[in-house]
């Protein structure tokens, strides 16, 4: 019996990231036993076998080699993105399962593949763009943005498709590795959940959830509170739970109590867990090239949950927000701006907001990306 396997290769545990735990359970849906590659010890997907990632040799890792990246950034030269060995252990560990498909969710990750010369047919989900992931931290920008740009210079050639998230990043890699890119948006499951309309005294109830990283200056979203009317309260589910950076947010709110933070839903919880809420905040300033043209998984899962969404001026989303009319864009990213426009909202509008976006929830969901996935790999 012909079996068709698919191998899908990720840092993260699938099942705690929304994409790469979607393609899997797509993958599924069309046939393929699938096996999961990653750097974890181990994963809890189930009907997915699972192959610890061993790491990759230290000469292919900037960070053991930062004055040697340094010095190729200065000549100019290029740095060898590949390995012989790596070929030959990725024999080792998948050779018995002659893979037709191989979707691969992180840069670094392709290394294997194409040092392996694999004749599966390769998909790249480029759900960031690599060169210029964290250009706002120096270090990273003048010697990992430098790897990553090694990286897609030497290795995207090799891919026969690539995904992305968002049109900003699709055109950035066409620009400037030529490289073609399909966007397939980060839509959740279908939830089909009712809109939940605000009454008259009923407080207005704010959220935000995702990962404590100090890029994104959640800071600001804690002093749009502290500017916002009575009416307002809001909520930070963040990971992870205890950071020095989460400890400086709880510091900054202080005593005020329309400010919680509160513990992490499982992924599969989040939609039904925020349907609770009213509005969904992201006001993140663009300190790099992603978080400008960011479609977050959370933008989508406020959809999803029938809420409203309040949201600084980041283009690629506030040209969905306003298109479809689900929420306010503020002027600027500062916190007052988004503060002011918060306070000058009445109970209809919010309620409006909400209707359309349990409209749009129906046409934004990942039933549409299956279709569209499933024509990707049937053509790849």
């Amino acid at each position: 019996m012909h079996i068709n396997y698919a191998l899908v290769l990720c840092h993260a545990d699938p099942s705690k990231d929304p994409r790469p735990y979607r393609v899997i359970n797509w993958l599924k849906r069309l046939g393929y036993s699938v096996v999961c590659a990653t750097s974890q010890l181990n994963i809890s997907m189930r009907d997915v076998k699972h192959v610890p990632l061993p790491k990759l040799p230290k000469k292919l890792v900037p960070r053991y080699y930062v004055p040697l990246s340094l010095v190729y950034k200065f000549l100019r030269r290029d740095l060898s993105v590949t390995d012989r060995r790596l070929g030959r252990k990725y024999s080792e560990l998948f050779g018995k399962y002659n893979f037709e498909l191989v979707i691969c969710f992180d840069l670094d990750l392709l290394i294997w593949p194409v040092s392996a010369n694999s004749r599966s047919r390769l998909v790249f989900d480029a759900r960031e763009y690599y060169p210029r992931q964290f250009e706002d931290r120096f270090l990273w920008k003048f010697v990992f943005g430098y790897y990553a740009h090694q990286l897609c210079k030497q290795l995207l050639r090799f891919v026969d498709n690539g995904i992305t998230v968002s049109p900003g990043l699709k055109e950035a890699y066409k620009r400037n590795y030529g490289f073609e890119t399909s966007v397939l948006l980060s839509l959740p499951d279908p939830a089909y959940l009712p809109v939940k309309r605000l009454q008259h005294g009923e407080k207005i109830r704010l959220i935000y959830h995702g990962n404590a990283n100090p890029s994104r200056s959640i800071e600001l979203m804690v002093q749009m509170v502290q500017n916002l009317d009575h009416r307002f309260e809001m909520d930070f589910m963040v990971l992870p739970e205890k950071s020095s950076y989460v400890e400086m947010l709880k510091r900054l709110a202080g005593d005020d109590c329309r400010i919680r933070f509160i513990p992490p839903q499982k992924m599969t919880d989040i939609v039904k867990f925020i349907h609770g809420y009213d509005i969904g905040v992201f006001l993140v300033p663009p300190k790099n090239f992603n978080l400008k043209h960011c479609l977050p998984n959370k933008f989508f899962e406020y959809i999803q949950a029938s809420l409203a969404v309040a949201i600084g001026p980041s283009p690629d989303m506030q040209s969905i927000v306003e298109r479809e009319k689900i929420g306010l864009v503020s002027e600027s990213f500062d916190p007052l701006d988004l503060a002011e426009a918060l306070n000058r909202v009445e109970l209809s509008d919010i309620n409006q907001w909400k209707q359309q976006s349990s409209r749009l929830a129906r046409k934004l969901n990942s039933e549409k990306n299956f279709v569209t996935f499933k024509t990707l790999i049937q053509s790849t």
